[in-house]
């Protein structure tokens, strides 16, 4: 198994709609905000492979960006 590394979802669209009908918008935008962040998996198809099982949906179209620990950055706190 690959060492996983973090991505982050900055946008992302699913496809709602089954042959049951089509999740209530409530419910959709809830799946897609939670949806948005960071993920660690292995590469990319590892990526929409977990998402799409975590979430239960397929995805349509996704927008996200490789992050490595330089990227990161610590909050500065400033002691008076």
């Amino acid at each position: 198994m690959a060492k996983e590394t973090m991505y982050l979802v900055t946008d992302i669209e699913f496809d709602f709609e089954d042959s049951m009908g089509e999740l209530p918008l409530d419910e959709q935008k809830g799946i897609t905000q939670d949806t948005i962040g960071l993920w660690y998996a292995e590469d990319e198809d590892h990526l929409i492979d977990k998402i799409t099982d975590k979430m239960g949906s397929c995805i349509k179209h996704i927008d996200y960006t490789h992050v490595s620990y330089t990227h990161l950055t610590l909050p500065t706190i400033l002691l008076e």
